[in-house]
């Protein structure tokens, strides 16, 4: 699903480096505190690298279609949990600077007025 080059044939290896060295500067603390069990200092660097994949799927689905909403990002995914777990990744995308609002319309898949996510390059 995921793939560092586009089907345009355009290199992503030194975008991919760059957000993911971003993403590994995030501190665990925002999952665990200093005073939480080992099993939970585990649990939080499990959930930070699953939450590093979806934002990097989010950022690809991004790519891939052009400026668009959340919800048009992946709405060609047949998993919706799957989906709805990639979506909510869009507003982390934009904190990190992986992705900027360029404005609002109205979304394709719901029909309500939606916030329009670019890469940023």
């Amino acid at each position: 699903m995921f793939s560092i080059r586009s089907g345009h044939g355009n290199s992503y290896a030194h975008s991919f480096h760059n957000w993911t060295a971003m993403i590994d500067d995030l501190p665990l603390f925002a999952y665990a505190r200093s005073c939480d069990p080992a099993t939970s200092r585990e649990s939080a660097i499990d959930t930070k690298l699953v939450a590093t994949g979806l934002r990097l799927v989010f950022v690809h689905q991004v790519r891939e279609h052009g400026p668009c909403t959340a919800n048009e990002a992946v709405e060609s995914f047949e998993n919706n949990h799957y989906a709805q777990s990639v979506r909510k990744r869009a507003s982390e995308c934009e904190a990190l600077g992986l992705v900027r609002v360029i404005g609002t319309r109205a979304c394709k898949v719901t029909g309500r007025t939606a916030q329009i996510y670019e890469v940023i390059e």
